[in-house]
């Protein structure tokens, strides 16, 4: 083998591995310092402190102490590792998978703890982010079951992905960062413009919710588009939600990139989910202008159509496809949809706003 690819091979054999320091955390660090100086291109390591104020001896210090738990995280392979804890045994202690300890580093070597190095560099770029304590949170501790998926997009945690902490009623929060079975470490508050949702908690209704909200507002802000670029005025029946989507198609633009952003790449679970999404983003292309997207998905949605059984969904789909393309083919497939919704069970409402809509844009397109 090559000097190079040995080296590569050697290189690339490096994990990061968790130890847990039994105590003199300070002690423990100068220990991998110097480890770090003689094996300066095998090994690294990541143990991060903060100073906090304490009552010593009846005065007030500035004490150095650990951020995360006591853990320590060593970049090396593992020859290494197993040299560090055997010649300190008094300092550190190997974790394994399941939150397991062993003192005999020669035991159970697929069982030790692994950080993947995509989560370590997030976890360091979350911790750095912090200046003074770090809520770090043990697993058990965080309710990541409940929580959508996210990755946030541009920003300091630009590429971070981790579980979404809402507060009631608000779209932003805290992305919880996983740290393999050790902690989960909550990064400062993200505005809802730098979070893109992968996918939703199981069972969750979120989906649902943001899904019926967007829905009113991107058919006003559609329309009120047409209307425009027609050059039409609105009819005297025009309602109020309509009326104010006309008067700042601006803000309802706004709201589509925003949709576009946040939920350009979450991967629905179901094929009624599917449906509703190539919907909502077919319509935020049209409102903004991007038809080269528009008509890429249009292709998409028109071969995933054959795919939906539900008859309220398929309604659904023909509607909106009729509305962004105006199409005479599109309008006749939507009166059929539309009419097999009479006999459709609980779908009063959304038989409702379909007609209603239906029969607006067949207005704004002149095929009343």
């Amino acid at each position: 083998m090559s000097e190079p690819m040995k080296m590569m091979t050697e290189r690339s054999s490096r994990q990061w591995y968790v130890l847990k320091c039994r105590r003199q955390i300070l002690k423990s660090r100068d220990i991998l310092h110097e480890l770090r100086k003689s094996h300066a291109e095998d090994f690294e390591f990541f143990l991060p402190t903060r100073f906090v104020v304490e009552q010593v001896g009846g005065r007030r210090r500035r004490v150095e102490k650990a951020v995360a738990f006591n853990f320590a995280f060593v970049n090396c392979r593992y020859a290494l590792l197993r040299q560090l804890v055997e010649d300190y045994a008094h300092l550190f202690l190997l974790q394994y998978r399941r939150m397991g300890q062993s003192d005999t580093p020669c035991l159970a070597k697929d069982r030790l703890l692994v950080v993947p190095d995509a989560e370590m560099e997030m976890f360091m770029r979350t911790i750095g982010a912090y200046d003074g304590t770090v809520p770090a949170l043990l697993p058990e501790e965080a309710d990541l079951e409940k929580g959508d998926r996210v990755r946030i997009i541009g920003g300091q945690f630009d590429g971070v992905e981790g579980i979404l902490v809402t507060r009631q009623g608000k779209d932003g929060g805290r992305v919880l960062v996983k740290v393999s079975e050790v902690m989960c470490v909550p990064t400062l508050e993200i505005e809802p413009e730098y979070i893109e949702v992968l996918e939703f908690a199981p069972e969750s209704r979120h989906l649902y919710k943001k899904f019926d909200s967007y829905i009113q507002k991107i058919r006003h802000t559609l329309k009120a588009c047409l209307y425009h670029e027609m050059g039409l005025s609105l009819p005297p029946a025009a309602g109020e939600h309509l009326r104010a989507a006309y008067a700042n198609t601006g803000k309802g633009q706004t709201e589509a990139a925003m949709f576009l952003r946040r939920f350009g790449n979450f991967r629905p679970a179901t094929l009624n989910q599917r449906a509703r999404k190539l919907v909502f983003m077919l319509m935020s292309y049209k409102v903004l202008g991007q038809l080269k997207a528009m008509d890429e998905l249009m292709k998409e949605a028109e071969d995933f159509e054959p795919r939906l059984t539900a008859v309220t969904q398929l309604a659904f789909l023909r509607v909106y496809l009729y509305a962004v393309s105006g199409s005479r083919k599109h309008l006749t497939a939507a009166l059929t949809a539309v009419k097999a919704l009479e006999n459709a069970k609980k779908s009063d409402l959304l038989r409702e706003m379909l007609n209603e809509d239906l029969n607006d844009f067949r207005h704004i397109y002149g095929h009343s």
